[in-house]
């Protein structure tokens, strides 16, 4: 008897499971469609520079690996953002660009994009660099300085069975030859550590070690951070502006119109989310998510006030 009230509880425990999944999936489904109709909305209203933050873009074969690690496309899909970019008339430019169009009061005048993508994985400069090249644009790599030049091989399982891959980050000829070439580097922190978990002195370290280490690697001045994980408080605003950093930026959704004391060091990146190519991420691009943007913000505020 007890076997077989086990057998229901754990039966019911399944059914909720799989309820629950469907709500999450049906949800999932809702949001989509309506960001889906926002951004034909708000695609050809957004005025402004939209900061587009990816991480990594690899061969569809290695999508299953680094997945469990960050968010990342493939090429084949990074590739049909940036006709699809081009196709819809949105305007690409550089970091020093987009400052300079925000700083000047100019950035409302038009629909304007900058390519941005953290950690500093070798798989941007083999990758997504080629591309980006190739289309006439430029990008900003938030790099992560303890892990320049590193590689480090990862495990995952993959129905049943064990599989690895290798994990490897740009090293100084790439970062240089990015810089050469017409792209820029930023700061991602010293060692990608949660600044906020950290105590001030520590938070100042990570900041001033980053951008010094970066300065001696490039040759040119780093002044732009991303804060890891995007977590940050008024301690680590504070420690950002004593670094020297000149703007620094969080990932939310949303369009920047201008840059001033109130906004340089919480600067909005649109984050671009995992798949070969996410239908979601083209709705991101468009604005369709922006609806999101105030209540996320608030739940934020609640958690690292």
């Amino acid at each position: 008897m007890n076997v077989t009230l086990r057998g229901k509880q754990a039966m019911s425990t399944a059914l909720d499971a799989d309820s629950d999944a469907r709500e999450a999936s049906l949800a999932h489904t809702f949001w989509l469609s309506f960001a889906r109709v926002s951004g034909m909305v708000t695609a050809s209203r957004w005025r402004g520079v939209r900061f587009l933050c990816y991480h990594s873009v690899v061969p569809v074969e290695d999508l299953p690996g680094l997945s469990r690690r960050t968010l990342v496309l493939t090429v084949g899909g990074f590739r049909n953002h940036l006709e699809w970019i081009r196709r819809n008339h949105y305007v690409v430019v550089s970091m020093a660009e987009a400052l300079r169009l925000l700083r000047s009061g100019d950035a409302p005048r038009a629909q304007f994009v900058c390519l941005t993508f953290d950690d500093g994985r070798m798989d941007n400069f083999a990758g997504a660099w080629p591309l980006v090249k190739q289309a006439g644009y430029s990008a900003h790599f938030f790099v992560n300085s303890a892990v320049v030049g590193q590689s480090f091989a990862r495990r995952f399982e993959a129905r049943g069975v064990t599989r690895s891959y290798t994990e490897q980050f740009m090293d100084a000829v790439a970062l240089r030859t990015v810089v050469h070439e017409g792209g820029s580097i930023g700061s991602h922190g010293h060692d990608h550590t949660d600044l906020t978990k950290l105590g001030e002195p520590e938070i100042l370290q990570q900041l001033v070690e980053s951008r010094r280490a970066l300065e001696a690697l490039t040759g040119g001045p780093i002044e732009t951070h991303a804060y890891p994980y995007a977590h940050y408080d008024r301690r680590v605003l504070r420690a950002t502006e004593t670094a020297g950093y000149a703007v620094a930026f969080k990932v939310s959704t949303g369009t920047v119109r201008a840059i001033g004391s109130h906004n340089r060091f919480t600067l909005p990146r649109n984050a671009i989310r995992t798949g070969a190519d996410n239908p979601d991420n083209y709705a991101i691009i468009r604005g369709g998510f922006d609806f999101s943007r105030f209540y996320s913000e608030a739940r934020y505020r609640l958690r690292f006030r």
